[in-house]
């Protein structure tokens, strides 16, 4: 059965001290942007290099993905924003 994948990554290579989430189910792809409040949603069947954000022609597909993210993100112990004076855990 189709199952969603979560994903944590770095906003960007500099600021490593701030997290997005993802999520990917079936075909589709919705990115969340915690610091801008922003969504990209990606049909990866028709748009593998993820260049049509598909945000809002999709409202539907937008709100549920969100909601499979949300519970997600309440039940999981994932990687929150980092304060940057803190200890990364990576030394």
């Amino acid at each position: 059965p189709e199952r969603p994948i979560f994903i944590e990554m770095p906003r960007n290579g500099v600021e490593v001290t701030f997290f997005g989430y993802a999520v990917h189910v079936g075909t589709w792809r919705l990115i969340h942007d915690v610091v801008g409040n922003t969504a990209e949603l990606y049909d990866l069947a028709t748009d593998p290099a993820e260049l049509h954000n598909r945000a809002d022609s999709e409202p539907e597909r937008l709100a549920a993905m969100r909601e499979t993210l949300a519970r997600w993100l309440d039940s999981t112990e994932s990687m929150r924003p980092l304060d940057p004076g803190t200890d990364t855990g990576n030394e």
